[in-house]
């Protein structure tokens, strides 16, 4: 089995290049909010030491409606790593596609110190013994 990508089995380039955003146009291109967040996509090369990608994406297809949840990770070099859903409802009329609804979960960062950039992890992060810093979690209350 071979590994891909959305953007390798699209062929798409990387995240924010010319051929992605051309494509994301494409779809897109009678949902101006839409358009608008497309056209504000900063170029993200494999290169950069920030980055994110799909751990798992679920797409359903219910009359005219396309459901995406999806799983995402996040990562700054050996600085720290995130992880978070966000989820999409778009309506689709012909061969328009707009963008109805979505929502994201809240980031869980997790922190590590020491690091080779010498940065860090932000006041109220505790470390777990093995160099992690997380967030405590709340106490739930009865």
């Amino acid at each position: 089995m071979k590994d891909c990508n959305i953007e390798i089995a699209l062929n798409l380039d990387y995240q924010c290049s010319n051929k992605y955003n051309y494509y994301l146009q494409l779809w897109f291109r009678n949902d101006l909010s839409s358009l608008e967040i497309i056209k504000n996509c900063s170029k993200m090369s494999d290169m950069a030491s920030v980055q994110s990608h799909f751990n798992k994406i679920t797409l359903k297809i219910q009359g005219n409606k396309i459901f995406i949840d999806s799983k995402l990770t996040g990562f700054n070099r050996d600085i720290w790593d995130c992880t978070w859903t966000e989820n999409f409802i778009f309506s689709v009329n012909g061969d328009n596609i707009k963008l109805m609804k979505k929502t994201q979960s809240e980031e869980q960062y997790v922190y590590y110190f020491p690091n080779g950039s010498d940065v860090i992890p932000p006041s109220g992060y505790k470390n777990n013994g093995h160099g992690e810093y997380r967030l405590p979690r709340k106490s739930k209350k009865k």
